[in-house]
């Protein structure tokens, strides 16, 4: 991600960084859930959901965002 930032151009640095962050702090927290390592075969209703597609939604968010923000800040140069 470091190496990313780098070659990318100014206006995209600092939405990359932030949505690196963002991404990598809440796939951090989701890694139990996304792992499934409390399902339980005699409780059905744990982890009843589909999280991975959760997950993708909300990667797909934040590229979006990191998208947009580095839109206006190129335009604002």
């Amino acid at each position: 991600g470091a190496a990313l930032v780098r070659l990318a151009p100014a206006a995209a640095r600092a939405p990359l960084a932030v949505g690196f962050v963002v991404l990598g702090s809440l796939t951090l927290v989701a890694v139990p859930v996304l792992g499934r390592f409390g399902a339980r075969d005699d409780n059905s209703t744990l982890l009843d959901c589909d999280y991975t597609a959760g997950w993708f939604a909300l990667a797909g968010v934040t590229a979006l965002a990191v998208v947009v923000a580095t839109l206006l800040r190129s335009r604002r140069r």
